[in-house]
C-alpha cells in the first residue's frame, strides 16, 4: 500500500516538519507571561518580541521562494530547519529585551524559506485531483503543532523553566533535519523508493493538468508577478486573515490569563481548543473545495465571510465558555482559508512561479504577523482590553470575504483551461495552457 502511494509520505513528512516548525513559534507565547515578568517588559515590548519573528519571516520568505530557481527546494528545506532550530536554542540563552527580540527575528529570517519551498514539493508529487486534500493535510502540521506545543510547554514550563522548552524543541528540530535529508525529494523521478508506476502516474497526471510544454519554463519573472494585479489580491486576501492567526499565535494564552482570568495551565488549555478547530476547519473546508468543479475561492470567500463575526463575539461575550466556541468557529474558518490558499496556487500558476507567488503571499502573511502582535501590545496598553484590536481584524476578515469572491472570476477562466493567471497573453510566453 505504502509502496504504491509514497506521495503521501512526502506530505505527511512535510506535515511533520511544519508540526516542529510551529512547536518553535508558540513556545514562545506559552512562557511570555513568565518572559514579561523576568525581564520586566509591558505589552508594548512583548508585542514588538512577538513580531520579532514575523519581521525576520518577511524578510526571507519571497527570497526563499526565489531561491528554489538556484538550490533544490530538499537542500533548502534542510537548511532551513537546522537553523532555525539553533535560533530556538538561542532563545533560551537570551538574558534581555534586545537580545530576544534579536532571536527572534533571526528565527523568523530563517523559518521563512519553509513554507514556499514545501509547496513547491507538494505541488510536484500530489495529483491535481488530491491538492486540496494534500494542502489540507500538510498545512495541519500548523494546528497539531499549535495544540501540542502548547500542552507539551505548559508541563516542560512546570517541571524545568520557560527557557528549557527552547532547549529542546530546538534539538528536536536538528534531529528532524537529518531525518529530512534522507526523505524528501524535488521530484518523484529522484526518489529511490518510488514504484515506476507511481512515478508514471504523478508525470502523467500532472501533464494531463498543466500541459507538457509547460513543464520545464522558469515560469514568470518577479516583475511580472510584482505588475500582476490578481498576486496582489491573493496576497491582500491573505494578509487579511493571518491577522487573526498571528494576534491569536501570540496572544491567546496570555488573553485568557488577563483577560478571562485563567492561570498559566487552563490558558494552555483553553488556547489549544481554537486551534483544534483549526485543524478541522482545514482538513474538512480544503476536501470539499476538492469536490465539484473544484473551485477554491468560493470557499475562500465563505470561510472570510464567516471569520468576521466570529472573532468580534469571542471578546464581547462574558461567557468564558462562548468566547472559547467564538475563537473556536473563528479559527475553523483561519484554518479553512489558510489551507486553501497553498492549493488555490497550485491550481492556478505553472510550477515554477509557485513557490514565488507562495513567497510573495507569505510576504503579506508575515506583513500581517508584524503588525498584529504590535497591535494587540499597543491597543491593550492603551485600553487596557483585547478588544478594539479584534473589531478592526472582524472588518479586515469581512474585506477579505470580497476579495475571494473576486478571485472566483480568473478561477473559473484557469480551470476551464485558458492560462495560468501568471501569464501575459501570449502563448509564447510562460504559463500558457494548451
Amino acid at each position: 500500500m505504502l509502496k504504491r502511494n509514497f506521495r503521501w509520505i512526502t506530505v505527511f513528512w512535510i506535515l511533520f516538519i511544519a508540526v516542529v516548525a510551529y512547536f518553535d513559534r508558540v513556545n514562545f507565547s506559552v512562557s511570555a507571561s513568565l518572559i514579561s515578568k523576568e525581564f520586566g517588559l509591558n505589552p508594548a515590548q512583548l508585542g514588538i518580541i512577538m513580531s520579532g519573528f514575523t519581521f525576520g519571516y518577511l524578510l526571507s520568505s519571497f527570497p526563499g521562494g526565489l531561491l528554489s530557481q538556484r538550490f533544490p527546494s530538499r537542500v533548502i528545506i534542510t537548511v532551513s530547519l537546522i537553523g532555525w532550530s539553533i535560533a530556538t536554542i538561542f532563545t533560551g540563552i537570551a538574558w534581555s529585551f534586545v537580545s530576544l527580540l534579536l532571536a527572534r527575528i533571526i528565527f523568523g529570517i530563517l523559518e521563512g524559506p519553509f513554507f514556499p519551498n514545501a509547496n513547491k514539493i507538494i505541488s510536484a508529487w500530489v495529483l491535481p485531483k488530491d491538492r486540496g486534500l494534500a494542502s489540507g493535510l500538510w498545512i495541519t502540521g500548523v494546528p497539531i503543532g499549535i495544540v501540542i506545543g502548547n500542552l507539551i510547554s505548559v508541563g516542560i514550563i512546570g517541571s524545568l523553566g520557560w527557557r528549557s522548552i527552547f532547549y529542546i524543541f530546538g534539538s528536536l528540530g536538528v534531529i528532524m533535519a537529518i531525518i529530512t535529508w534522507r526523505i524528501l525529494r524535488d521530484q518523484p523521478k529522484e526518489h529511490p523508493l518510488i514504484t515506476k508506476e507511481e512515478k508514471e502516474l504523478i508525470e502523467s497526471s500532472q501533464a494531463q493538468f498543466r500541459g507538457d510544454a509547460v513543464s520545464d519554463s522558469k515560469g514568470s519573472t518577479v516583475i511580472q508577478l510584482l505588475k500582476n494585479p490578481w498576486v496582489w489580491v491573493i496576497t491582500l486576501t491573505y494578509f487579511v486573515f493571518t491577522l487573526v492567526f498571528w494576534a491569536n499565535v501570540n496572544w491567546l494564552p496570555t488573553y485568557f490569563i488577563q483577560a478571562r482570568g485563567s492561570n498559566i495551565m487552563e490558558a494552555g488549555v483553553n488556547s489549544s481548543i481554537p486551534w483544534i478547530a483549526m485543524g478541522m476547519g482545514t482538513l474538512i473546508l480544503c476536501r470539499l473545495a476538492d469536490t465539484g468543479k473544484g473551485y477554491k475561492s468560493p470557499w475562500l470567500a465563505f470561510s472570510l465571510f464567516a471569520m468576521a463575526p466570529t472573532i468580534a463575539y469571542a471578546v464581547i461575550t462574558p461567557s468564558v465558555i462562548a468566547c472559547l466556541v467564538s475563537f473556536s468557529l473563528a479559527s475553523f474558518f483561519v484554518g479553512g482559508a489558510i489551507g486553501l490558499v497553498p492549493a488555490h496556487l497550485i491550481d492556478l500558476f505553472e510550477v515554477a512561479d509557485v513557490p514565488k507567488v507562495h513567497g510573495l503571499v507569505l510576504t503579506g502573511g508575515s506583513l500581517a504577523g508584524v503588525i498584529a502582535p504590535i497591535l494587540v501590545g499597543f491597543v491593550l496598553q492603551i485600553t487596557d482590553s483585547f478588544n478594539y484590536a479584534y473589531y478592526v481584524f472582524s472588518f479586515l476578515a469581512f474585506v477579505g470575504g470580497l476579495l475571494g469572491l473576486a478571485l472566483f472570476y480568473n478561477e473559473k477562466k484557469v480551470l476551464q483551461g485558458k492560462a495560468f493567471i501568471s501569464t501575459v497573453q501570449s502563448t509564447d510566453e510562460p504559463g500558457y495552457r494548451s
